[in-house]
């Protein structure tokens, strides 16, 4: 029954292997790594080789960085890594740990470490590879060599049939061997063009999130200077108005209607700079901004009615700005075009994610015209900027729902706001 019991287990380890291998190739990372640490916290001790635990810790390790937990993807390839050198042949495993820590150690910003890790796993691969070719050859030497005295045997019997046969036999294994080397460098540089393109997403999304916070500083830039120079000679010439009408008591109502005027642009003044950049955000944060903002479109829009809820989140600076203007967006667009008269907005934590809804009960409006807008365009940039994701939902008469989601890895204690 024991040895029942432990082949069973050592069954149950590599089905649940493969399983979170195939979710890997799914990239549906998070449910590959749930079966990754079910083999390791309940199967460990019955995988068959050092190697197999060895591999388990770097999948670990692996499935942490695709979904960006960058501390724990780093705590499991030191463990790979160790039991890697112990190790006395090389295998794929061994090499892929160095490209795992490049990637790893690129996301860090440790770029130099990235490169040396790049290059030992470029050293390693390319060792790996020109080995198994020599054991490949030699394999196929020995194969010809059993045949050939096969061949011997045969060639005693009938030498011109025995000669085309030989023939034929090397003409195959040199198309064999061609074919398996063009195999092993299409398969080489397939891998390395994925590698390629997954960095260039990173760099991409790197550009994009600079670009936003770039345009963010010169909005705020450009409405501080507004508001001290035309905020301060609108606040002076109030300041004169309302003297010249002490001075002047026969035309007072004359200079208090001008008063009001300068009053009702100094008021405009202030709404524009608070909707270029909304500062309140650095002193305040941005879930108590976007609630003041909504509340003050309340007193405007009466009619509407303005729902929002929110968890207690410090955010970093940038993706609050970001988030801000995502939400102005899609409230001003509500405003413009859906004849709603109640908006809706949730934002919490889901699991390891920001979730972020928005709903309203407008006329509705077909995706496919939907999709065609640069203000919906706007908001999938920056929500792709930060890693994450956004979907709507709409359709004539059915109102329109946005529903965002970011990893909070990206988003979180890196300066709160």
């Amino acid at each position: 029954m024991v040895y029942a019991s432990a082949k069973d287990s050592a069954f149950n380890a590599v089905n649940l292997m493969n399983i979170g291998v195939a979710y890997n190739e799914l990239k549906d990372y998070n449910k590959g790594l749930r079966y990754y640490l079910d083999v390791y916290t309940k199967y460990k001790n019955f995988l068959r080789t050092n190697d197999d635990y060895a591999t388990l810790i770097s999948n670990i390790g692996a499935a942490y960085l695709n979904i960006g937990n960058l501390d724990s993807a780093a705590l499991y390839f030191k463990q790979a890594l160790t039991l890697h050198k112990k190790m006395e042949y090389t295998s794929s495993d061994n090499f892929d740990i160095f490209s795992n820590l490049s990637v790893l150690e690129y996301r860090r910003g440790n770029f130099k470490l990235s490169r040396d890790y790049l290059g030992t796993y470029l050293t390693l691969k390319s060792n790996y590879q020109r080995r198994e070719r020599n054991n490949k050859v030699i394999e196929m030497q020995e194969r010809f060599n059993a045949k050939d005295k096969q061949a011997q045997i045969l060639r005693l019997k009938n030498r011109n049939q025995q000669a085309k046969l030989s023939y034929y036999k090397l003409q195959y294994g040199i198309i064999v061997s061609v074919v398996l080397l063009g195999l092993l460098i299409t398969l080489f540089f397939y891998r390395q063009r994925k590698k390629e393109q997954a960095l260039k997403i990173v760099r991409k999304n790197e550009l994009k999130r600079a670009a936003l916070e770039a345009s963010e500083n010169e909005k705020l830039r450009f409405s501080r200077d507004l508001h001290d120079t035309l905020g301060g000679s609108l606040t002076l010439i109030s300041l004169l108005v309302n003297q010249a009408g002490d001075k002047n008591p026969d035309q007072v109502s004359d200079f208090n209607k001008l008063y009001d005027i300068v009053q009702g642009s100094i008021t405009d003044l202030r709404r524009v700079c608070r909707d270029m950049y909304p500062s309140e955000i650095l002193v305040s944060g941005v879930i108590n901004s976007l609630k003041n903002f909504y509340l003050r479109l309340g007193t405007i829009h009466e009619s509407f009615n303005f729902n929002f809820a929110a968890d207690d989140l410090k955010l970093e600076k940038g993706f609050s700005v970001n988030m801000y203007r995502i939400l102005q967006e899609l409230t001003n667009n509500t405003f413009k075009y859906a004849e709603a008269t109640s908006v809706e907005v949730n934002i919490q934590k889901d699991g390891e994610e920001l979730r972020i809804l928005f709903r309203d009960n407008g006329k509705g409006v077909e995706l496919n015209d939907l999709l065609k807008g640069v203000g919906l365009n706007s908001i999938e940039e920056r929500t792709k900027a930060y890693k994450g994701s956004v979907k709507f939902n709409s359709s004539s008469g059915n109102g329109f729902t946005a529903v965002m989601r970011f990893p909070l890895n990206e988003i979180e204690e890196k300066g709160t706001v």
